[in-house]
């Protein structure tokens, strides 16, 4: 089993979505290792700008944050000017003249975030080794033992998946995880409503946190995360 395989038999030890665990170690390194070194490269911001590359609004506050952290503001602003000059580069001039077609078009289109493109590429590195470390019968005990995937990563493994063995494994795992959270749920809903006149209002239990992993197991990475 190579290093990434490690690090997912461990991710499911977690109790949430082990893809979604390792990408958001890979987003913490990502911005940590952007400031301590990137950001004042010239070489990286180069590759930036020649790819029309800026950053999403969830990944900009990220990058807001670790450049806090780390002290990196002056690369900062240097990066963001280059930025700056490279999205008004299609304006028309002070001196006026006629706006050129496709002035105002979405910088998104022309390259996206380049956090979310990083992310992307681990994303499915991530998913292909998940899918293939499936048909190891020590990693799929380990899957079926884990939280399970959510419905993003599901779907993604169950397409990476190359065999109709490993497409059925994973059916039949999230089946069973989301029939145990649906019990949980009930359960937990109807010691609610049976003690509803209590004073507390409050209930313990296995169960009365059930809520907050079904969302965890219902949840997508979000618009920081889009494709395109």
């Amino acid at each position: 089993m190579d290093w990434i395989g490690g690090e997912l038999e461990l991710a499911l030890n977690k109790d949430d979505c082990p893809i979604c665990t390792m990408l958001d170690e890979v987003e913490e390194r990502f911005f940590f290792w952007f400031c301590l070194e990137g950001i004042g490269d010239g070489r990286t911001r180069d590759a930036l700008l020649s790819r029309g590359e800026t950053f999403c609004r969830p990944h900009a506050k990220r990058l807001i944050e670790a450049v806090g952290k780390t002290g990196r503001r002056f690369s900062a602003a240097l990066m963001t000017q280059e930025m700056i000059a490279h999205a008004a580069r299609d304006l028309p001039s002070d001196g006026g003249g006629k706006v050129p077609k496709g002035a105002f078009q979405s910088r998104r289109a022309e390259g996206g975030c380049a956090a979310c493109r990083s992310m992307d590429e681990s994303e499915a590195n991530f998913v292909g080794i998940f899918a293939h470390y499936l048909s190891d019968p020590h990693f799929s005990e380990l899957y079926g033992q884990s939280f399970g995937l959510c419905l993003e990563h599901r779907a993604m493994a169950a397409s990476a998946a190359r065999s109709g063995r490993t497409k059925k494994l994973i059916a039949q795992a999230e089946r069973e995880k989301m029939r145990q959270l649906y019990d949980e749920l009930e359960e937990y809903v109807a010691s609610i409503r049976a003690a509803a006149g209590a004073a507390s209002g409050e209930f313990e239990g296995a169960e009365s946190d059930a809520w907050k992993r079904a969302l965890m197991k219902l949840s997508i990475r979000g618009s920081g995360h889009l494709k395109g």
